[in-house]
């Protein structure tokens, strides 16, 4: 899934491996140089015989030291493997930076089905990301998290902050849960330096720190006696067999890398915060020319030719609304009249810049540096596909052709019949002619049009949909599916009984009756669910049924 060569990845079960399980964007050489400023033997940074007592230690105090330390050198390895974008810091204002683009868009659950070799090997994965976590814990989170890495990824770090579906361990209650969790997310985003605190407090824990009593509440999961989901003490010495799963191996990497882009999203809205307190308690805070508030020097941008201040966020909606709303820069079709001619006193021409948008009408643009540093990686990709495209269209270039997934726009010559989009995070091959995806061998009328593509695509929707099950007590609709055990399924949240066949909800006085109690009964005359299946033929014939029924829907359409 990726273009450009990571460095190699350290030995497993090293002292070097363990720091880059907690810090994978960390510059090896840098990790190094903490375990050897702590004592380790530079013989044994890569030892893969175990670890003594003093040596594990040592490795603690060198985890404590990255964590309070804040930031550390990056991993370059890891740096322009794709077109997306990561946000920096650098004089107070955001700094767009690129990061890599991955197999599938993991935040979606239709965006790919997991493998058997995929649900072997996850529960070892995050036993590995979250050593505080028992085996049974890390399999009733995934459970929850319907069998996904990011998802149950993303569950167990909200727990440890406090936020999301976990807040403050009101599970029974789901609206409870929802306006609390609402309630914990609003204050972290109203207060940036509380949470960059929540950020290494999860880097903290995940480092073997000990969890606090409140940790344990929202890690907490009903379950009967005797269960608890984390450990006394963190796992040292875990030896996980090497996983093989490609995609697997890749949501890894995606849920590791989206973490450390919010953190760095934090940390740059924290020392913003900080630079914004100080000026205001020195009293040098200027006026935004837009919204009319106080703000320190670091945080605003001027026009190139006028010096109207603006804080970063004006420009950053006004940027916003120019190339996606509106889709110009300036004014309509190819923008403003620049006020700013040349040295000789020639007449200022049309320009294709981000102009000033100060009430007296001032038409100066911004200096490219500062957009750079002040607009979001999406916004300033957009801006730059704008001003390509208008300066192709003055220019009337021919054989232009734009890309029809992103808008990319290159030159092809006339015997070139596929257009190979070459932005990161497309690459869409596409054909010269109609434009839909290349179909070498097949002419336009032959290829599956848009509608054919989207009626396919809502039938493997509703298959891959079949195999989780949704608890069918009112209220409640809490989404799992199973993993191993008989066919009577308790829902991990409220704890009502289903049948994974049938999906009918089982009353507490029928139990185990809901099933056929006859040995080798084939079930086509007791008309009773069986209480233990095969769950692959299961989830077979549950995917055929949703996909014939969502068959018939799009041919009535």
């Amino acid at each position: 899934p990726f273009p450009a060569a990571p460095s190699k990845t350290p030995p497993a079960d090293t002292p070097l491996h363990r720091i880059v399980c907690i810090f994978p964007d960390i510059c090896p050489r840098h990790a190094r140089e903490q375990l050897r400023q702590v004592g380790l033997n530079p013989t044994r940074i890569e030892a893969t015989d175990g670890t003594t007592p003093a040596e594990e230690q040592m490795i603690s105090v060198a985890m404590s030291n990255l964590v309070e330390g804040g930031s550390y050198p990056k991993n370059e390895a890891l740096v322009g493997m794709g077109s997306g974008g990561k946000v920096g810091m650098v004089g107070g204002l955001l700094v767009a930076s690129k990061s890599r683009s991955y197999l599938h868009d993991y935040s979606s659950l239709s965006s790919f089905t997991p493998s058997d070799t995929y649900k072997d090997e996850v529960v070892e994965r995050l036993m590995v990301a979250f050593c505080f976590l028992s085996k049974e814990g890390v399999k009733r989170h995934l459970t929850l998290s319907e069998g996904r890495y990011s998802l149950c990824y993303t569950r167990i770090c909200d727990a440890i902050a406090g936020v999301d579906g976990f807040a403050f361990g009101t599970y029974g209650n789901k609206k409870k849960a929802a306006a609390a969790a609402s309630a914990a997310a609003t204050s972290l985003e109203d207060d940036p330096i509380a949470e960059e605190k929540a950020h290494k407090r999860l880097r903290a824990v995940r480092a073997g720190c000990a969890l606090t009593s409140e940790e344990i509440g929202r890690l907490r999961i009903p379950a009967p006696s005797g269960f608890t989901a984390t450990l006394r003490r963190s796992r040292r010495n875990y030896r996980p067999t090497d996983a093989t799963d490609r995609v697997l191996l890749d949501e890894v990497r995606y849920s590791s890398d989206k973490l450390a882009e919010r953190a760095d999203v934090v940390a740059t809205a924290a020392e913003r915060q900080r630079i914004h307190d100080a000026s205001e308690k020195a009293g040098t805070t200027l006026e935004c020319q837009c919204c009319y508030g106080d703000y320190a020097i670091e945080e605003m941008v001027s026009c190139r030719n006028e010096g109207h201040l603006f804080c970063v966020d004006c420009l950053r909606r006004y940027a916003e609304e120019r190339v996606f709303g509106v889709g110009d820069l300036g004014g309509g079709g190819g923008g403003k009249k620049s006020a700013e001619g040349d040295d000789n006193g020639t007449a200022a021409t049309e320009t294709n810049d981000l102009t000033c948008f100060h009430a007296d009408g001032c038409s100066s643009t911004f200096p490219f540096s500062l957009l750079q540093k002040a607009l979001p990686p999406k916004v300033m990709q957009k801006y730059d596909e704008l001003q390509a495209t208008r300066a192709m269209e003055i220019a009337g270039v021919e054989g232009l052709h734009r890309c029809p997934k992103c808008d990319f726009q290159a030159l092809l010559s006339p015997s070139e019949m596929i257009f190979h989009c070459p932005v990161g995070s497309c690459r869409f091959e596409s054909c010269k002619l109609c434009g839909e995806h290349s179909h070498i061998g097949l002419k336009c009328s032959e290829v599956e049009h848009q509608n054919e593509t989207d009626g396919r695509k809502k039938v493997e929707e509703a298959m891959s949909a079949a195999r989780i099950r949704t608890c069918p007590n009112s209220g409640c609709c809490t989404r799992f599916y199973k993993i191993e055990g008989c066919n009577k399924m308790a829902c991990p949240s409220c704890k009502a009984f289903s049948c994974y066949i049938c999906r009918a909800l089982i009353p507490k006085n029928v139990g185990y009756q809901h099933f056929c109690q006859t040995p080798h009964c084939t079930h086509k005359t007791c008309r009773k669910c069986a209480l233990y299946t095969d769950n692959k033929e299961d989830d077979v014939r549950a995917t055929k049924e949703a996909g014939e029924k969502a068959a018939k829907e799009v041919e009535g359409e």
